[in-house]
């Protein structure tokens, strides 16, 4: 097989590497996964004899995206392999490729170089493990590789490459804009997606101190708090806070110990894009499920909406001898209040990174999609407004600051990211980025 790689580009810079420790960091969609599994192949050829090392952050992203794109590889060079799914080992003619997951110690072998996948996503346990298997006297060419988007100015990745480079490194950028076989508005839509230090980050490949940073940094009070939200119709000016009945109502809930939290949405495609807008909060102190959706349904039911309800995955959770969920308990207390209801919750919540990521490209705004909040969801905005980022630069939400704050800004998190928005489609395509 011939491959052809733009000369001077990140796939063509990380295929020649000769360093010890080398760190590919790119924005999504750039190709990491495609030349980071041919790279794996022809160290294999290199160190022929010797085993290698191929480690991704989840499971899932190892067994659909990296096995397959190895055996593509392998099919098109026209070499004979034996995938052991069961001992997850790759057999080739000149030595084994060991496939593991981040979020297990590695131990029990010696390979003459390794590849992490997204290894910003993966403890600095993990770092440690790989740096006592790479160890081979054999190996032709002993190295270890990283392929990631830059996470966060925090960790081993940040910290081995950037902030105190390791002896005989070497960091090599790469943009999503460099993949040609992108579709033709996928950078063009990402751009319109994220503000500018998102594009930096998620797009250009660069590092972004994220460090004691608003987590909803994209909030405008001046444009997203609204009393009215006027649109001009055929028929007239159209008020977008009114509810309309002929649209599903949203609730998304937040199940905090401290407080019962959730946001009342709707969206709808009036005047092109999609327009989302929160017309109320719950915010209960020292209250629990029961209470919330009951102050709920006294608001909103009874007036011939439908209902799908979001939130917190934790909620499937029982916490009762009777194996009663939180889910159970909105069924059970909206079913005759609403014309259907439907429970759209996933099993487990996504990182918090992605959620913040995801609500501050609403935020941003752009032809598809546009967000207001009503004036009356005061402590939805104090959140917006207020709640940070931790100063260790990891991205997390700072919850010890004031413990009132963080919990109806996760509840339209919940929310949020199960609505379409520009970023559905690329969140879906990061695994093959």
């Amino acid at each position: 097989m011939q491959v052809t790689l733009k000369r001077g580009g990140f796939q063509d810079a990380l295929l020649r590497s000769k360093e010890r420790y080398v760190l590919s960091v790119c924005g999504y969609g750039a190709g990491k996964s495609y030349i980071g599994a041919l790279k794996a192949i022809l160290l294999s050829q290199v160190n022929a004899g010797c085993n290698g090392l191929i480690v991704s952050h989840d499971w899932s992203i190892l067994t659909s995206v990296i096995v397959p794109q190895l055996e593509e590889h392998l099919q098109n060079m026209g070499i004979a392999y034996d995938y052991q799914k069961a001992a997850n080992i790759l057999v080739l003619p000149w030595g084994k490729i060991f496939l593991k997951v981040g979020s297990k110690p590695i131990v029990g072998f010696t390979t003459a170089y390794a590849w992490l996948d997204e290894g910003a996503l993966m403890p600095d346990s993990l770092w440690k493990d790989v740096l006592a298997r790479v160890r081979d006297k054999a190996a032709t060419q002993s190295q270890i590789y990283i392929t990631t988007t830059p996470d966060s100015m925090h960790g081993y990745v940040y910290k081995n490459f950037i902030e105190s480079p390791l002896p005989n490194s070497k960091v090599i950028y790469g943009s999503t804009t460099e993949n040609s076989h992108l579709h033709e508005d996928y950078v063009e839509s990402l751009m319109s997606a994220y503000d500018h230090r998102m594009q930096q980050a998620f797009i250009h490949g660069q590092f972004v101190n994220f460090n004691s940073q608003p987590a909803y940094h994209a909030f405008d009070r001046k444009i997203h708090v609204v009393d009215r939200w006027d649109l001009m119709t055929p028929y007239g000016v159209y008020d977008m806070m009114a509810p309309e009945p002929n649209l599903p109502l949203v609730l998304s809930l937040d199940f905090g110990v401290e407080v019962a939290t959730g946001v009342v949405m709707q969206r709808s495609s009036q005047g092109g894009g999609s327009k989302i807008r929160v017309l109320d909060e719950i915010w209960l102190q020292n209250s629990n499920t029961f209470e919330c959706v009951e102050e709920f349904v006294r608001r909103w039911g009874d007036r011939g909406f439908t209902l799908v309800v979001h939130g917190d995955a934790s909620g499937f959770s029982s916490g009762s001898s009777a194996a009663t969920t939180d889910y159970d308990i909105v069924r059970k207390m909206c079913t005759n209040k609403f014309l259907a209801v439907n429970i759209d919750v996933p099993r487990a919540n996504s990182k918090v990174v992605d959620r913040l990521n995801m609500v501050n490209s609403i935020l941003h705004g752009s032809s598809k999609v546009q967000f207001r909040v009503h004036s009356r969801c005061k402590k939805l905005i104090r959140d917006l407004i207020h709640v940070s980022l931790t100063a260790d630069g990891s991205r997390r939400l700072d919850k010890k600051k004031d413990t009132e704050l963080t919990h109806v800004s996760d509840a339209l998190g919940y929310g949020i990211q199960r609505m379409p928005s520009p970023l559905q489609e690329f969140n879906k395509l990061r695994s093959w980025s």
